[in-house]
Order: C-alpha cells, then structure tokens, then sequence
C-alpha cells in the first residue's frame, strides 16, 4: 500500500487508518495522498524497490520535485511527451530529453551552416564555380522568405536547388527587363559585364539608360526621382516630402488620437512644409488617404500599449 508524504510517526492500533482495499491510506490533513498508481510510478523514476518507503515529502520536493501550474503542465504534456500521452508526473527527464534534441538541432544547424561557408569560400578560391555551388551562393543571398519558397520548390518537385532556379527564370524570362531591383538585397562591388556572342542578347548598357530601371516614384507628390548613391532605399524624391509626411501621419495622427481636441486642428498643408505649388495636388491627395490609415494604426498601438500596462 502506497504511503503518504512524509511518511507518518507510529500510531497505536487505535489509531491506524481504515480503508478499503486499493484505495489512498487516509492520514493527517498535513499529509500528502498518493494513488497506488502514483506510488509506482514515483518508485520507478527514483529508482526504488518496490517495497521501498518513499522519502519525506520535504526531501523529495528540495531534491526531485518539479512545481507548476496547469499551464506548464500543458507545454510539457503538449513539448515533451510522446503522442497519446496525457500525463505528465516526474517530468525532469522529459525536459532534459526536450533541451537535449534542441540542443543537437542547434548544433547540426551551426554545423551545416560552417560547412556552407567552408564550400563557398573554397567555390569562390576555385578557377570554376559549379551549378550547385552557384545555386548555393545564390541561395544564400536571398531574403529569408525567398529561400523558403525554394525550400518548398526543392521539397515539392523533389529537384536540385539549381535546377529550380534556373526553371523559376526560364519561365519568367519576358518579365526580366521591367523586374523591380529595389526588392534585391544590397550587394557590394556587383558589376554588370556585357554578355558578348549570345545572339539575339541585347548586350547591358554601358550608360545612361540603365539607370531607368533604378527611378522611383514619390509616394507623396508622384515625381519620377532618381535615388542618390548613397540612399538605395530612399523613399522620398526630396527631404520637404519627408517632412511633410511625418507631420501629417506621425505628428498629427498621433496627436489627434493620443490627445483631445487635437483632431479639431487643420491637416498640415503641403505648400507650408516647402512642397512646390503646382504639386500640392497631388500631396493633399496623399494626404487624404495616408492620415486615416495612420489614425487607425496609431489607435491600435495605443490599445495594445495600455493592455500590456494592465
């Protein structure tokens, strides 16, 4: 018969506890009661005899016992334990089972990804670089979202990564020259060479025309700007843009949600912020639509920032 935590003092005959058969010994109120199934189940994880008592409950929950609430006892049951398994009693070696697979994940993971640069790095010593390497290289230089859906490509079509590669330009080989570079990560030291003997190739413009591919457009006035060498990414074809757009969907938005009375107050006018005349137009148009979608993003935020402070 399993015995409760911690084990009871001696009682006279009188004052030994009753009970049916296969039922918990029934103790003093500071008593723990365990089920028989309990009792084997602590047995086999501390390695006792089977007719061995059981330690004192103080001892065994300084030295053995792990405490939680139902919710870890849900992470466990749903991390660590095997399919059809619901319980979840004495679960120190299922975490450190758990902590040890995410560990050799991590350091596989580490290993592949040295073993990676090893490669290109002895690809890029090499006189010859091969298909695979190059797909590896190019891979490599992808956004995080891009390389996923070639992991899906290679896992689907059950085909080498460069093989995909050279399948996905293929089949949009007409939409090449109108392809939008700004989506490209920014790669130092990339020259364009001029392809020659390829037939029908058109050769890379050596000047001028190819910096069209380059041009953007103003979100705020609608100019074509080109931008400078050292901005890439700039947004905005002049600085009174910029400054105009955060005062109308930084400044005023957030004013307008986060104080009373502030949304009485007029929209920022264009012309003021030093965009030209003959584009306020376009500007105010802007304006109109940016502004409601930045009081609404502003109002979200702000409720997300005072359901996190209660």
């Amino acid at each position: 018969m399993p015995r409760g935590y911690p084990a009871p003092k001696d009682k006279t005959e009188d004052e030994q506890p009753t009970g049916h058969p296969g039922e918990p010994i029934s103790q003093d109120h500071d008593m723990m009661l365990v089920s028989p199934e309990l009792a084997t189940m602590l047995r086999h994880q501390l390695q006792l005899e089977d007719d061995a008592e059981l330690p004192l409950l103080d001892e065994f929950l300084s030295q053995c016992g792990v405490l939680g609430n139902a919710e870890d006892l849900q992470w466990l049951v749903a991390v660590c334990c095997g399919p059809g398994q619901t319980r979840a009693h004495l679960n120190l070696g299922r975490i450190r089972q758990h902590v040890q697979r995410l560990k050799e994940e991590s350091d596989s993971a580490l290993a592949k990804s040295m073993e990676m640069v090893r490669e290109m790095k002895r690809a890029s010593s090499a006189a010859t670089v091969s298909l695979d390497q190059a797909a590896d290289l190019f891979y490599a230089h992808c956004y995080p979202d891009v390389q996923e859906c070639m992991d899906i490509a290679v896992e689907q079509l059950q085909q080498p990564r460069s093989r995909i590669i050279l399948a996905a330009l293929g089949h949009y080989k007409d939409e090449l020259h109108g392809v939008d570079v700004t989506n490209a990560l920014e790669a130092e030291g990339i020259v364009a060479v001029p392809q020659q003997g390829r037939g029908n190739v058109t050769p890379f413009p050596s000047t001028g025309t190819a910096v069209a591919f380059l041009q953007r457009q103003c979100p705020v006035c609608q100019s074509t700007f080109q931008p400078e060498k050292d901005k890439p990414k700039q947004l905005y074809c002049r600085q009174q843009c910029g400054d105009f757009a955060y005062a109308s969907v930084q400044t005023w938005a957030y004013n307008a949600v986060a104080y009373e009375g502030m949304g009485s107050l007029p929209w920022p006018d264009p012309y003021q912020c030093g965009i030209p005349l003959e584009q306020r137009a376009q500007a105010l148009a802007w304006q109109e639509v940016e502004i409601p979608k930045a009081i609404t993003e502003h109002e979200r935020r702000i409720r997300d920032q005072r359901a996190r402070a209660h």
